[in-house]
């Protein structure tokens, strides 16, 4: 199958042999092509996976009827829109991540004073401990249950599942391809790409709620500063 009429072809499976097996196949063209296109650009290779997959995820969702995917006429220009989408997915993945980084320096410095740490220094790194346990407690034990008490009952299972996965992936107690087969019953690449679809999304859902309560002041910033911690610890460590 060649790229122009893998785009033309995919879509979401519907349980109909007679539609899905073009659509299946028409994934395992462009998924494969997405993720050469996303190496060649130059970005950290730890960004490239999600979005990946959000950008196999748009497409098969209806980003492949837009205007600049309709226009398409060959492989070459399949692949220039490809290439178009999945640097966007890109940057937005690394903006994100940045506002993340901050914290993450914070704690390389903390480790750094702790090896000749004064007094005073040692009784901020105890409060600093006692913040992170007791805020780490709040954002598992009420901010997730809070977001998805706000969703429909399939979204909600789906968020809870999704923290879940991504909890035992970030301690190591489990590996994607588990998952997948978890959450989805298969392992193909669209069953890949549905489950990194919905780990992101679980993500910008906390993230979006964690940036509301900062902004209605309803909790301290060094509160809000380590449930956005939370939710870099669930980033995806293992494929």
């Amino acid at each position: 199958m060649t790229l122009l009429a893998a785009l033309r072809s995919l879509g979401v499976l519907i349980g109909d042999p007679s539609v899905d097996s073009a659509r299946q196949q028409a994934g395992e063209v462009l998924l494969p092509e997405l993720a050469k296109l996303a190496l060649g650009l130059g970005f950290p290779r730890d960004l490239l996976d999600d979005a990946v997959a959000d950008t196999f995820c748009r497409l098969m969702t209806g980003g492949n009827r837009g205007a600049a995917a309709l226009a398409c006429d060959s492989d070459v220009r399949v692949r220039g829109f490809l290439r178009e989408c999945v640097r966007n997915a890109l940057l937005d993945e690394l903006r994100r991540r940045k506002r993340l980084a901050p914290l993450d320096q914070d704690l390389l410095d903390s480790v750094h004073k702790a090896q000749h740490p004064s007094p005073e220094e040692e009784a901020s790194a105890l409060q600093e401990v006692e913040l992170r346990r007791s805020a780490e407690a709040e954002f598992y034990e009420r901010i997730v249950p809070t977001v998805a008490s706000g969703l429909r009952t399939s979204a909600s299972y789906e968020l809870l599942l999704a923290v879940g996965h991504m909890r035992a992936l970030a301690s190591g107690e489990t590996d994607f391809t588990a998952v997948v087969l978890e959450a989805t019953g298969r392992h193909d690449g669209q069953a890949q790409s549905a489950v990194h679809q919905r780990h992101s999304r679980t993500r910008r859902r906390l993230m979006d709620y964690i940036e509301r309560l900062e902004v209605a002041g309803e909790t301290s910033p060094d509160r809000i500063r380590v449930f956005r911690w939370c939710v870099s610890r669930l980033q995806r460590r293992a494929s």
